[in-house]
């Protein structure tokens, strides 16, 4: 697995407008927001990373811990890579609005995340990515 850089910091928030507010009055520039969706992209810098708000609540009704995400060359292969190396996943390795996204927990509930830009290249470092499989097994 080849790692390209830290993509995104992953808050979780209870309200994404107040939230945004928030990171604009730090000095934060907003990138994309939908309340439908339940995320907001707040730029850092220039340069990667940003900081992704996600609205939510884990199961115990507190807030979840954050994330890191990195940006990957292929997510699906980095899905298959910590597969064989035994990691356990947050959950089911997904197709997210930008690529694929693969999360793993350490062993004291950290969770970090692989990304790819496949589906918007545009965004990703490299300005493009290879071909992908349908789905990760």
């Amino acid at each position: 697995m080849e790692i390209l850089g830290i993509d995104h910091v992953v808050f979780t928030v209870g309200d994404i407008s107040q939230a945004v507010e928030f990171y604009l009055k730090l000095g934060l520039r907003l990138q994309f927001q939908s309340e439908q969706a339940g995320s907001a992209v707040m730029v850092i810098s220039e340069e990667h990373p940003n900081l992704l708000l996600l609205k939510g609540e884990t199961r115990s009704g507190g807030l979840e811990h954050p994330r890191l995400w990195i940006e990957v060359e292929d997510g699906q292969a980095a899905a298959e890579e910590l597969k064989i190396k035994g990691f356990q996943f947050a959950q089911t390795p997904l197709l997210i609005p930008i690529g694929w996204l693969v999360e793993v927990v350490d062993p004291w509930g950290n969770i970090m995340g692989f990304n790819d830009y496949h589906l918007q290249p545009q965004f990703g470092r490299k300005g493009g990515t290879r071909n992908r499989k349908e789905a990760v097994s």
